[in-house]
Parts: structure tokens; C-alpha cells; sequence
């Protein structure tokens, strides 16, 4: 059997080479039970997809995945490889793969049996696993599958199971929470661009936020500044404070559209030049 480092650098070597591999070669590499190598070769796959022959099929991707995420649950990479995936970053990755291939899944049988048994990995993974594993597992891929009507309908058989049970309850939790936070922020949204408008400001659209994500981004331009991203956000103080604060007359979707539009209280992105923060404060 091939050693870890032997299977780093043939991966390394189709990585840079440019070259087809096969997709024997695939499996073999993902036979590891290195987390290393996994993340590697998960890496190497996403740049190399279309260098696999025959084409590596969307099921053995979603394989690969979870178990790198066993691995990395148990054997966390080396830290020092600017390279390997943590978790947390698997788990994401995960939930990208489950959306789409529930998706798929729909005229592709195939596909929906790869599913279930990824959903059933994912089970097993909670039950024997401490509460750290069990946090990755919940935060960084069940609460954000939740997020969507699709992806909650895989855990259906979690509602009944008392291993699993409290992880749906706290995953639809998460989706009621931030579903809440993504229905006010859109409400504000559409009227502080029509306030923008009027303060000479071109929107362009309010954008559907990704999984993951629970503020609004609003496309903008200016003659001045050309194109940027508003992107609205607020505390989860700020629902509470609405649900348990009798309101006056005055329409609090309207006080915090006056606020977003005001320019004064943009901050430019720490990490993008073209993107604009304003968060919405919860009153005192």
C-alpha cells in the first residue's frame, strides 16, 4: 500500500502537470484515510474536474466529501498547509453538494440513493461523535441545509429518531430564526430602495442571499463612487426587540429604511472596496 506522501505528490503531479488522469487513479486516492490527502484531493478535483476520465460522477464527488469530513473530524489536517479543509469548511462544501444533488435527485435515482446514504453518514457521524463533532455537523451543514425547503426534506426521518432529534429541532430553530431575520431585512430592502432612488442612487436588484448568508445585498450605483454593494444587515437583538416591544404608530420598516439609506452610516467592506455595510441598530 501506498504510503500518504507517495499519494500527496501523484496528486501534486496532476494538479500541476495539466495531464488527464483516470478515474481509477481517483478512487485509489480517495481510499485514504489520511485527511491530508482528502483535502488534497479535493482540492485537486475541483481544479482538475474536467481532466478525469470519464468524468467523475456528481454521487462519488459527494463520497469523497463525507468521508473527509469523518477523517477530519477525528484527525483535523496540519494546520500549517495552507492547502487542507478544516470541518467546518467540508461541512459547508457538503451542503453546497446536498442542495444540488437533491436537486438532481429528482430524475436521477441514482443520485437520491447516493443522497440518502450521505444524510444516513451524516446520522451516524452525530451519534457517536463528542459535542465538538456534534457542533461541526449541526452548525456547519444540517442548520444551513435547513435553510431550504429541499434540504430540511432530507432529514425527515432525524424528526423521529431520539438519537437525532435534538439536532432537527435545533436546525429548524436555526431556519426559523434566520428566516425571520431575512423576511425583515428584505421588507427594509425594498423600501430603502426606493428611498435610495431618491437620493440619486441607481439599484440594480436586491439579491437572493446565498446559504449561509443572513443579510441583503442591494446592487447599487453612483455617478460618483460606479457600481458597489450595499449589504444590509442587524442583530438578532433587533427580532427580539420587535416581538417583545409594543411598537408606536410609527412604522419601524420605515425608520430603519430611512436609516440604511442614509449614506452616513455606510462602512466600506474590510475585505471588498466595492461593498458598503450598514447594520441596523437595535434600539435601546
Amino acid at each position: 500500500m501506498k504510503s500518504e506522501v507517495v499519494l500527496a505528490i501523484e496528486i501534486l503531479e496532476f494538479v500541476h502537470s495539466g495531464t488527464t488522469v483516470a478515474k481509477s487513479k481517483i478512487d485509489e486516492w480517495a481510499r485514504s484515510t489520511d485527511a491530508n490527502v482528502l483535502s488534497l484531493l479535493l482540492r485537486a478535483v475541483s481544479i482538475g474536474w474536467d481532466r478525469i476520465q470519464p468524468t467523475l460522477p456528481r454521487g462519488d464527488y459527494g463520497k469523497i466529501l463525507i468521508n473527509a469530513l469523518k477523517v477530519v473530524l477525528t484527525n483535523p489536517c496540519d494546520a500549517e498547509s495552507g492547502y487542507m479543509y478544516t470541518s467546518y469548511d467540508l461541512a459547508h462544501q457538503l451542503t453546497a453538494w446536498a442542495l444540488e444533488a437533491a436537486t438532481e435527485s429528482r430524475k436521477d435515482p441514482e443520485i437520491q440513493e447516493v443522497l440518502t446514504q450521505i444524510i444516513d453518514a451524516l446520522g451516524d457521524l452525530y451519534r457517536t461523535g463528542d459535542q465538538r463533532q456534534r457542533r461541526c455537523i449541526v452548525d456547519g451543514a444540517v442548520e444551513h441545509l435547513f435553510e431550504r425547503d429541499e434540504g430540511r426534506a432530507l432529514f425527515a426521518s432525524w424528526q423521529h429518531d431520539p438519537d437525532l432529534r435534538v439536532a432537527y429541532d435545533e436546525a429548524n430553530q436555526w431556519r426559523d430564526r434566520v428566516n425571520g431575520k431575512l423576511d425583515l431585512l428584505r421588507h427594509v430592502a425594498d423600501v430603502a430602495a426606493e428611498k435610495l432612488r431618491l437620493h440619486g442612487v441607481r439599484v440594480h436588484t436586491i439579491r437572493n442571499p446565498e446559504i449561509g448568508t443572513d443579510s441583503i445585498v442591494v446592487e447599487c450605483e453612483t455617478a460618483s463612487s460606479g457600481d458597489f454593494e450595499l449589504v444590509i444587515d442587524c442583530d438578532y437583538e433587533l427580532l427580539e426587540f420587535l416581538a417583545t416591544t409594543p411598537q408606536s404608530d410609527q412604522d419601524p420598516i420605515g425608520v430603519f429604511a430611512s436609516y440604511v439609506a442614509d449614506s452616513s452610516h455606510w462602512v466600506r467592506g474590510e475585505y471588498d472596496e466595492s461593498q458598503r455595510w450598514v447594520n441596523i441598530p437595535t434600539p435601546s
